[in-house]
């Protein structure tokens, strides 16, 4: 390279200036490769010269004067030499004065100018440098030319400094504006893959812009609706284009049509781009490329066109406070957001939206949580929940009025939508679990969970009648008992054998194609109910690429991308739930209870556990990092105390209030009154590669033995990925049991493993575009580890993962789980959900409440608790000897939010909450039963206003 500065004289003295630009750079990122210094001040160097090779007013000048400043901030981080530091402000600044207004690259230095100042601002203080980096950002961010995503993080960037000054009125602009600006970063003409990447710099920015818009005292709905606005893009781009268009179609038959032709074109995956292509494939790749950015500009075009018509002025824009406020006609909402500035509650009913602050709740304690949930230490998981009660679980549910268990089966229902990293801590588990205690949110509500209250009206455009009424449905069953690769999940076929037992009284058809990917998916458009029983595998940097791991998983996997064609403490939290040290999971579920579930229920109004099985409902919808949290099993879990999520609420999750909203547009008819319909089930008992899940088989035999009760064809097709799909446009239940996997980079690689999953895995991204919105099946159930998580770091937000995938592909509800499951309880909890299908219908109040009462049966069959409290459910299986924590002891706790006492009480329950031995597991886990979430559609009649609202 050096030969590059020496450079002939006959050369221009332009030519000489760019080679030795390109010189310093390559010495600057050596420097950053390997630390040399010499290399770092030989960088220097030849970008001085750069510098004074180019003639002033060049348009090369600029660029050269901002490399020079970078690498001089970058001598004075390692030297500390103010001379260095100085001098980069001098540059960066003539560097700007060099650059005409309206050139794009104008904001890039103006944010160049900004760092070096606010670096300079943290040595000396200097407030006039923090005026002069504040005016440099939003100078950036009014720089049109510039592209939105560097816009955007001028933008924040200035958000930040202003809330330092508690100006934040003029923050939660900026941050609002942003967030109206950040779907522009993600067009619809990119692939998915492409979106994730693009969006994953912006993880945590529609939670500040929630923050500070309350900070600002302007509405709560103002709030949510930019947190809905700039949480799952993707996902709500994917909604938008598999919006319902009846009304369209019925008014203006020829805006209908050009709008479904532009959105199948652009609704279809790309095609992947391969290494060392053809000519002529990369002129094919190019062309699609340029088709797709046309079909983007002509979409773009006639969704302004339908906005012009009466009636539609509204068409596909985000959902209004009305709309927000319609989701939860059936069951309240909870919104749970974390931001380091604050925590808080959105509460959602079909009168209010209310703001419940969360003073306990800490973005920083969030991801210790959800590591002390996925220990194997049970007394730490025991702890997470009774955390999660405390701080939040148990808030919300008084705030909703549901400070009781319920006395009879008449639960209220609550849809929990939760935020980034919250999403991944068990809300519907939260509580202080102790004998008597009803302190508990599964002894007060049925859970469900939504990715965004979008989601959930999404899902309700199509309206659902029991499937018992009806013709006979199909149940996708899936029992991954081998896997390979992973450990055998010796329940998995007990499991498939339950739901195989109980589909003719639930009027379904079990189908159990093979477990390979595309046979999954080729049966996921014919079943109303899919149920996966095997290992689900995460993807920690992309998770998209999170599965269900099928026999083909190694090769073909079932990732989260097919299915769906607060900070350090919050990161601690979610790890401890993954940990092997159960004291640690038990102690997020009791931070989570204090400062935030708690707070939210007793804002609800439900203070108590149910004194009978009449449970409220609440769908928690999580933000971020929260997304990790089990809002639902958060809670005090002690013998006595009720104190938890799990004894006063049924809980449900969604990815949005939009994912709510948009799940509802479609009418549900119960299976059982109509012909039979058919149920796709897949028992991986050995998956390539896997573990053996000797459970599996058991669990599709249960499901065989049920499927006549619940007029349902069980269907089990050779498990492949191609078999699979095949089989879900025929199916209304579609059951999994079997090895989910996870991919740590890519969140839509995650996948199901099927038999062929190594080399075809039926992944994330198969499901998510598999579009099965015509045919509406009922029940995608995922009897497989990790079916929920996402652990990807930047796309905490877009919620990615195999629940939502299949959420996105047409299931009305999902089963799922946030991290590993024991195997042979998955043959109980599936079993519970189907009988209680077979009990009461097949509706979407029946799946909420058997998914509530198994996890209850479970809890207490883990906790080895025999008090009557968990053992009034029907399949609680007694385990083990019980030893108590005198839930008087939390009195003080309770009362002042002592974390620091909190955690010492909740230790002396260790023995309370500590698991057997190893008995056969998709993976070993302290809380399997906290791990169990729900995310669907929500129907629960309206009990009118709460009071004193």
């Amino acid at each position: 390279m050096a030969r590059l500065a020496r450079a002939p004289p006959c050369l221009q003295v332009l030519d000489r200036a760019a080679r030795l630009n390109n010189l310093g750079n390559w010495l600057g990122m050596r420097f950053k490769r390997t630390g040399s210094m010499d290399d770092l001040d030989r960088a220097i160097e030849v970008a001085d010269m750069a510098v004074a090779a180019t003639p002033q007013g060049h348009p090369d000048r600029a660029r050269q004067l901002s490399n020079l400043g970078t690498w001089l901030g970058s001598r004075f981080e390692r030297t500390g030499s103010m001379n260095d530091l100085d001098r980069a402000v001098e540059v960066a600044d003539v560097a700007v004065a060099a650059t005409p207004q309206d050139h794009p690259d104008r904001a890039a230095l103006l944010n160049n100018l900004g760092n070096i100042l606010g670096r300079r601002f943290e040595r000396t203080g200097s407030i006039n440098d923090l005026d002069r980096a504040l005016s440099s950002y939003k100078e950036g961010w009014r720089c049109e030319v510039a592209p939105p995503s560097r816009r955007i993080h001028l933008a924040w960037k200035a958000a930040h400094i202003l809330t330092r000054r508690l100006n934040w009125d003029e923050s939660s602009q900026l941050m609002e504006e942003a967030v109206r600006l950040l779907p522009t970063v993600s067009p619809r003409s990119l692939q998915n893959a492409d979106k994730q990447h693009m969006l994953s710099d912006f993880a945590g920015l529609a939670s500040m812009a929630a923050a500070t818009a309350l900070n600002a005292k302007k509405e709560a709905h103002h709030a949510l609706e930019l947190l809905e606005l700039g949480r799952g893009v993707i996902a709500g781009l994917l909604l938008e284009m598999r919006t319902d268009v009846s009304d369209l179609e019925q008014q203006h038959p020829g805006l209908a049509t050009e709008f479904m032709s532009l959105r199948d074109e652009l609704d279809t995956p790309v095609e992947r781009t391969i290494l060392l292509a053809s000519d002529e494939h990369a002129r094919s790749l190019d062309s699609q490329a340029k088709r797709r950015l046309d079909a983007e500009k002509q979409f773009n075009k006639i969704i302004k066109k339908i906005r012009t018509q009466p009636g539609f002025q509204n068409f596909l824009r985000p959902p209004t406070a009305d709309q927000l406020m319609a989701a939860a006609d059936q069951a309240p909402i909870v919104v749970v957001n974390a931001d380091s500035l604050r925590c808080d509650a959105f509460i959602v009913d079909r009168y209010h939206i209310e703001v419940l602050h969360l003073p306990n709740l800490r973005l920083e304690h969030v991801e210790a949580s959800t590591k002390f949930l996925r220990t194997s230490e049970p007394s730490l998981a025991w702890l997470v929940l009774a955390w999660v009660w405390v701080v939040a679980a148990c808030p919300i549910l008084d705030s909703l009025g549901i400070n009781q268990p319920s006395s009879d089966d008449s639960w209220p229902h609550v849809c929990w939508v939760l935020t980034g990293r919250l999403s991944q801590l068990p809300f519907h588990a939260a509580g202080l679990h102790l004998e008597g205690s009803g302190d508990t949110v599964l002894d007060r509500v049925i859970s469900s969970y939504s990715t965004s209250v979008k989601a959930l009206l999404h899902g309700r455009r199509h309206s659902h009648q029991e499937l018992n009424r009806g013709a006979l449905e199909n149940a996708l069953l899936i029992a991954m008992e081998k896997t390979p690769g992973q450990s055998d999940l010796r329940f998995a076929r007990q499991e498939m054998e339950e739901l195989c037992r109980l589909c003719p009284s639930l009027n379904l058809n079990p189908i159990t194609p093979p477990p390979h990917r595309e046979d999954v998916l080729a049966h996921l458009r014919s079943c109303k109910i899919f149920h996966f029983a095997g290992h689900g595998k995460t993807d920690a940097i992309e998770p998209s690429k999170n599965s269900l791991l099928l026999e083909d998983w190694e090769d073909n996997p079932l990732t989260v991308k097919p299915l769906s064609l607060l900070l350090e403490h919050v990161e601690a939290s979610t790890k401890f739930l993954r940990t092997s040290e159960p004291s640690l999971a038990w102690l997020v579920l009791a931070w989570v209870w204090v400062v935030a579930a708690c707070p939210i229920l007793d804002s609800l109004g439900i203070n108590q556990p149910s004194s009978d099985d009449s449970w409220p409902h609440v769908c928690w919808v999580l933000t971020g990092r929260l997304s990790q949290l089990p809002f639902h099993a958060a809670g005090l879990h002690l013998e006595g105390s009720g104190d938890t999520v799990l004894d006063r609420v049924i809980s449900s999750y969604s990815t949005s209030v939009k994912a709510l909203l948009h799940g509802r547009r479609h009418s549900h008819q119960e299976l059982n009154r109509g012909a039979l319909e058919n149920a796709l089930l897949i028992a991986m008992e050995k998956t390539p590669g896997q573990s053996d899940l000797r459970f599996a088989r058991q669990e599709m035999e249960e499901l065989c033995r049920l499927c006549p009760s619940l007029n349902l064809n069980p269907i089990t097709p050779p498990p492949h990925r191609e078999d699979v799909l095949a089989h879900l446009r025929s199916c209304k239940i579609f059951h999994f049991a079997g090895h989910g996997k996870t991919d740590a980079i890519e969140p839509s690689k995650n996948s199901l493993l099927l038999e062929d999953w190594e080399d075809n895995p039926l992944t994330v991204a198969d499901l998510r575009d598999y579009r099965l919105q015509e045919t509406s099946p009922f029940l995608a159930y995922l009897s497989a580890c990790s079916t929920g998580a996402n652990e990807v770091e930047g796309l905490a937000e877009e919620t990615i993962h195999l629940i939502s995938a299949c959420q996105l592909a047409g299931f009305r509800h999902v089963v799922g789980t946030l991290w590993e499951v024991r195997d042979e309880y998955c043959v109980d909890v599936a079993t519970v959900l189907y009988e209680t299908l077979r009990d009461e219908g097949i509706t979407d109040r029946a799946i909420a409440r058997g998914l509530h009462r198994a996890v209850r049966a479970l809890r207490g069959r883990e906790s080895g608790n025999s008090g009557r409290r968990y053992d009034s459910d029907p399949a609680v299986i007694q385990d083990g000897t019980h030893n108590s924590v005198d839930v008087d002891d939390l009195g003080v706790v309770l009362q002042d939010g002592n974390l620091a006492a909190l955690e010492e009480v909740l230790r002396k329950g260790r023995n309370v909450v500590k698991c057997g031995g190893n008995h056969g597991k998709r993976q070993e886990s302290p809380l399997s039963w906290a791990s169990y979430v729900h995310f669907g559609v929500l129907t629960e009649v309206s009990k009118g206003p709460r009071q004193g609202t």
